[in-house]
């Protein structure tokens, strides 16, 4: 009499619409308890370790060097977009200092977005930028180096034009270092703030800003002529 009971007891076990329901639940539950395991905790957990580890291996790899070859970090937009930002490394290693590692307004940096908008609120302060000045003539001094490797008759020709702007775009430079310097010196006095000398020296520094972009511009319209030019086919 057994059998027929447990016979029974299954054909209601199987029947049972309620008792369906609940291992229905129990099986879904499980197998997406074990999915979010896998997925949402192991695979996440292995990809942040290797996003994380492509900062001082494939941004040590792939790029362009903008800013020096002292280092083998390189800037890599792509790579920036794994790491949060951090795929402009040839630029971290340069200005260290820096709270950005995107400068531009559309580099993909969301460490950077993130740090902006804490300090709207107050919650992060004297944030620490490199100077403009200081990181145009990084970018000179490197592509400078990287064109002098390749000297050939046309850039001889071009010399005595390049070098006149690179000399002119240093005195900007340092005139702007000098503005800056006199402009936060008289802003930490408090009486000198209002002063019209404050006043004067913001235009000066706007002006002086404006010149040497202006020269960064026209070095590196001819720089961009050499580089083409060398990078044509000989005429046969």
């Amino acid at each position: 009499q057994s059998r027929p009971r447990i016979f029974w007891a299954l054909h209601e076990v199987k029947n049972n619409p309620i008792i369906k329901l609940r291992v229905g639940f129990a099986s879904i539950y499980t197998k997406e308890a074990l999915s979010a395991f896998i997925f949402a905790g192991l695979f996440r957990t292995v990809m942040v370790h290797q996003y994380t580890f492509f900062i001082n291996s494939l941004a040590h790899i792939w790029g362009k060097q903008t800013y020096g070859t002292q280092f083998t970090a390189k800037d890599n937009h792509f790579i920036s977009l794994f790491t949060y930002g951090e795929g402009y490394h040839n630029f971290h290693h340069h200005f260290q200092n820096d709270y950005r590692n995107g400068i531009r307004w559309y580099d993909y940096d969301p460490t950077k977005w993130s740090i902006n908008f804490l300090s709207s609120l107050g919650l992060a302060y004297k944030l620490k930028t490199t100077p403009e000045q200081e990181i145009i003539l990084a970018k000179v001094k490197e592509r400078s180096r990287s064109l002098s490797t390749k000297k050939t008759e046309l850039f001889d020709q071009w010399a005595h034009k390049i070098e006149p702007i690179k000399e002119r775009m240093d005195q900007c430079a340092l005139h702007l270092k000098t503005l800056q310097d006199e402009y936060n010196k008289l802003k930490m006095d408090f009486k000198s703030r209002g002063d019209l000398k404050v006043a004067l020296l913001k235009r000066e520094i706007k002006m002086a800003r404006r010149e040497l972009k202006l020269r960064y511009a026209h070095w590196k319209a001819i720089v961009a002529h050499l580089e083409k030019a060398q990078i044509q086919p000989m005429p046969l």
